[in-house]
């Protein structure tokens, strides 16, 4: 058990604020940037640059008040306890052996309970790799209990944090598991932004990544996730968060400068920026950027199906191919809802 950690989960277990440094652990950034150029590396990944904006000693001091477990390799106490006044919250874990039985296998249990009365009991997917992170905080004052936020990592280069969070209706009596989704990175607190007590998911955009460029071009915008009911909202275009995302467009602006105009990758970076833009009502002087920066020989990301696909990975729907970058680009902003669609 550990409750001394950053944003990005560091298998270090070092608390990654308090002295102004990298948002991302160690061992998870250089072993997936190894071999890259310096500005390259700097894009990987966007969503920890992002975070950094919040203000690190702030972050630090509120998550380490937030009640938490967290759970990894090598750790060898795999069970815990949390309380929150009448909430108490249980993490246990079953060992088994995977199919080949060449690994370890892990299966989290967890139990939640109101002044010492079961409400919600969760058996959790078998993982080849211990990494459970639990986390009590207040996501929806609209009822009695604070939230229980369950995440664990997949496993893979570049995926999964997958996250839930567990909650009651409003008068207390029913508790219901909301998942908030796969996520690129690894489990991470919730954050206060506007430091109301109220946490949200702050991540990346995953529709950016692959999207433009590939994964290590990829420089999404800031996307925020908030639980309403047992409903999970985007917040991203909320009024209280320009800060963030301002913050996030002058990040990406700075590496922009340091690339070459139409060198390869850059449409990735000119992506996320134009995204960003979107979200602060100033599209137009973003794209101004793209035209003048784009690299006009990538044809990549500009065929789009519409409509998804099959199981069978065929096109569902119209496949349109687009002309150039920014046409494409200004449609999946419009089909993402970082910009209203014509009529």
């Amino acid at each position: 058990m550990n409750k001394d950690y950053g944003l990005a989960h560091s298998w270090r277990k070092t608390n990654r604020f308090g002295d102004g440094q990298s948002l991302i652990g160690d061992s998870s950034f250089t072993s997936q940037s190894a071999g890259r150029s310096p500005t390259m590396k700097r894009l990987f990944p966007a969503f920890f640059f992002s975070l950094s904006v919040l203000g690190l000693s702030a972050i630090a001091q509120e998550f380490n008040e937030l009640k938490t477990l967290q759970y990894g390799p090598g750790d060898t106490e795999t069970s815990g306890e949390l309380n929150e006044g009448p909430l108490r919250v249980t993490v246990a874990h079953k060992e088994g052996t995977s199919e080949n039985g060449s690994f370890t296998t892990y299966t989290a249990e967890l139990g939640i309970s109101v002044d010492d009365k079961p409400v919600f009991q969760l058996v959790g997917d078998e993982q080849l790799m211990l990494s459970t992170f639990v986390q009590i905080a207040e996501m929806d004052p609209s009822n009695p209990y604070p939230e229980v936020l369950y995440s664990t990592f997949t496993g893979g280069a570049h995926c999964c944090n997958d996250a839930k969070v567990l909650t009651s209706n409003p008068d207390g009596t029913e508790w219901t598991l909301v998942e908030i989704g796969f996520f690129d990175g690894v489990p991470h607190s919730v954050v206060d932004i506007d430091q109301d007590q109220v946490y949200e998911f702050v991540t990346s955009d995953n529709r950016f990544l692959y999207k433009y460029s590939s994964y290590v071009g990829s420089y999404p915008p800031t996307q925020i996730l908030s639980l309403k009911g047992d409903r999970i909202e985007d917040l991203s275009k909320d009024p209280r968060f320009q800060a963030l995302h301002r913050e996030q467009a002058k990040g990406m602006w700075n590496v922009i400068q340091e690339l070459e105009p139409r060198q390869a990758e850059i449409n990735g970076i000119l992506a996320g920026y134009a995204g960003t833009k979107a979200l602060l009502g100033e599209f137009e002087s973003g794209m101004e950027i793209v035209k003048t920066r784009y690299d006009r020989d990538s044809d990549w990301g500009l065929t789009n199906c519409v409509g998804g696909y099959d199981d069978q990975g065929e096109c569902k729907g119209e496949t349109i191919t687009y002309e150039s970058f920014p046409k494409a680009l200004k449609a999946f902003l419009e089909e993402t809802g970082y910009l209203s669609a014509p009529n």
